[in-house]
């Protein structure tokens, strides 16, 4: 650009560390505005700001959030293989309904399931009642000596019972 006429440059003589160098660009007395001018560019500049802006603006949010939604869709590709998903799925799933139209299982009916879930709950509670009885019995037993001195007292070797 030097070259050319529009810089010009110069090196400084620095200090002992090194000089630099300096450039400024050469502006043609031509070129430079009137005041009306500048005043005519001042408000064309706000109008462009106040009135075009805004619009352009919001016309580039509407146009990015489109964007967004489609990029965001799948592909072609992407919905044949979730179509063919879909079909094997739904294939699968019109084998075991036509199984269980055709009476090949026994559908189980809300009072046995109501019955089976009562006698769970029964047996279940049993179950805790017995594992609590056993834990403060042995607790109890253990009260002073150690499990191995306890088998030997009662009798019982290792690998006899497994507790």
């Amino acid at each position: 650009m030097e070259q050319a006429g529009q810089i010009m440059g110069k090196a400084t003589n620095g200090d002992k560390k090194g000089s630099q160098w300096v450039f400024w660009s050469l502006q043609d007395p031509k070129d430079s505005a009137t005041p009306e001018e500048l005043a005519i560019m001042d408000t064309h500049i706000t109008t462009l700001r106040d009135t075009t802006l805004p619009p352009l603006k919001t016309h580039l949010k509407s146009l990015r959030t489109k964007l967004s939604t489609i990029l965001s869709a799948p592909t072609t590709s992407d919905l044949a293989v979730l179509t063919s998903n879909l079909q094997s799925s739904n294939a699968e799933k019109k084998e075991k309904l036509k199984v269980f139209k055709e009476g090949g299982v026994r559908m189980v009916s809300k009072e046995e399931k109501e019955k089976v879930e009562k006698e769970w709950k029964y047996w279940k509670s049993k179950r805790e009642g017995r594992r609590k009885i056993f834990s403060d019995l042995e607790a109890m037993l253990l009260e002073g000596m150690g499990k191995e001195e306890l088998w030997e007292k009662v009798g019982i070797e290792d690998g006899d019972v497994d507790l």
